[in-house]
């Protein structure tokens, strides 16, 4: 090949190289505040790797030798290494493996033409530095300004378009989030003839399925006194686990004993309580339970380091429903990652006979944008729509219900064909209003008790319609006594 031609060849691909190196940097720009929320270390990975590849593109085409070519290569190379680590192993500072996402995809396809532009520069180059070309000599019709105006528009183009993919993905733009497991169609899941949004996560051997959770109550290792005071035991174990809040969504979770939400204690008011706490977690933790107790057993101030163990023992007072969640800041990430549960101190008389069960009203982030996109009860996207509680006519239920949901300032519950007596927070017996809906802040609580008059499918959900519709639904199948 005659040299200009050489030359104008060479500069073309150098030009391609450009655009394509800008491409990549403007999305990786565009994508490092999402990233930043999640880890700062995360968001500089991102900011920086966007220097990068902008100093890449700019070198091309002003000093384009061998050791830019090279400095490119290296920069891209560790991208799509990164990017492949992270889709396999959650990294330390990310929040858990990354997902795979068409933004990402296209991302590295665009940095794997990049690095065959590259790879093409250091063969044809050979071991000298080519002579910079002025754009005009090579190639008339296409000069460095029209060069950096193309560059520019493709880039800012590309970065647009995926920030207006992130946000229909979050949630912010269209009818949900746009995660595996969500059905945008309204009729694209039926559950006893009731559309569903969003698809019930598959069950694993290790877990303790919701419908189990929902009637589980751990009330310690029991022991009694010289003087007859019982002392029950207790033991939780913080440590992180995956978990699948909805179908094809994994929540990188920090549970206690496993579990999202964590197990419900109970205990009768008088009862000495020791609950002996280990965090198997890298990161400090603790235990903070609503309700009366000393200050040293209120787990704030006393923090647990990782592998360490803490013992908070105290008398359980008053009767009432309580919630127990971690208190090392930020609280918000330590309650959103699953950390929380219920703890229910009864009357020394106990309450009246009644089918009861515990429900846990939460909601999931798992892009780690601070907004919820998921709701449920217990832990699984709509899984007492597709499994139903079954009860029976003018049989007594009694729900202990709780809100752990964390972005939201509400949370709620209402039932279908019916209505129930709501004691908030339970600590007492003689007071209660008849509603059909309740809504809870974040830590607030209250105990329902209701009987179905006529047989049938009934459905109780979030009143925030929002809610119901990315997994915050149930059915109770009423059958004759």
């Amino acid at each position: 090949m005659p040299g200009a031609e050489r030359n104008t060849a060479l500069y073309r691909w150098r030009l391609a190289a450009s655009v394509l190196a800008f491409t990549s940097a403007f999305i990786h720009l565009a994508l490092a505040p999402a990233h930043w929320k999640e880890s700062a270390a995360f968001g500089l990975l991102f900011a920086g790797a966007a220097g990068a590849l902008i100093a890449c593109g700019v070198a091309l085409i002003i000093v384009p030798t061998r050791r830019w070519y090279m400095f490119g290569l290296g920069t891209v190379a560790g991208s799509i290494a990164v990017y492949a680590v992270t889709r396999v192993v959650a990294p330390p500072f990310a929040q858990g493996r990354e997902p795979l996402e068409p933004l990402g995809l296209l991302t590295k396809a665009v940095e794997l033409g990049l690095l065959i532009s590259l790879a093409y520069l250091v063969r044809a180059e050979g071991s000298q530095a080519t002579a910079p070309v002025t754009p005009a000599a090579a190639d008339p019709a296409f000069t460095r300004r029209q060069f950096f105006r193309t560059g520019l528009t493709a880039g800012l183009g590309l970065a647009g378009a995926g920030m207006i993919l992130g946000r229909q993905r979050l949630g912010h733009a269209g009818p949900g989030p746009q995660l595996p497991g969500y059905r945008p169609s309204a009729l694209a899941g039926l559950s006893h003839g009731h559309a569903t949004g969003v698809a019930v996560a598959r069950q694993h051997p290790d877990a303790m399925d919701p419908m189990t959770f929902l009637r589980h109550f751990d009330y310690g290792k029991v022991t009694r006194g010289v003087r007859g005071q019982t002392t029950r035991e207790y033991r939780l174990v913080a440590y992180p686990k995956e978990v699948e809040v909805a179908q094809g969504v994994v929540f990188p979770a920090w549970t206690f004993n496993g579990m999202v939400p964590g197990p419900t204690l109970r205990a009768t008011e008088g009862d000495r309580m020791r609950i002996v706490f280990h965090n198997g977690d890298k990161h400090p933790h603790t235990i903070h339970l609503h309700g009366i107790h000393p200050a040293n057993m209120d787990g704030v101030f006393e923090q647990i380091p990782p592998n360490g163990s803490y013992t908070y023992d105290f008398i359980a007072e008053p009767f009432g429903l309580f919630v127990y969640h971690c208190h090392t800041m930020p609280v918000t990430k330590h309650i959103m990652k699953g950390l929380y549960g219920t703890f229910i101190v009864d009357p020394p008389g106990g309450r009246p006979p009644a089918r009861e069960m515990v429900m846990v009203m939460n909601g999931f982030d798992p892009d780690f944008d601070e907004e919820n996109e998921f709701y449920t009860v217990n832990g699984i996207t709509n899984y007492y729509l597709e499994h139903p509680i079954k009860i029976k006519v003018g049989e007594l239920v009694r729900i202990y219900l709780t809100n752990m949901t964390e972005f939201d300032f509400i949370n709620s519950f209402h039932l279908h064909g019916n209505m129930f007596k709501l004691y908030r927070t339970g600590t007492r017996l003689d007071l209660y209003e008849i509603t059909d809906t309740v809504i809870l802040g974040q830590g607030e609580r209250a105990i329902l008790e209701f009987r179905y008059k006529y047989p049938g499918n009934y459905l109780f959900h979030a009143h925030v319609n929002e809610f119901a519709e990315r997994g915050w639904t149930g059915t109770f199948e009423v059958a004759r006594a």
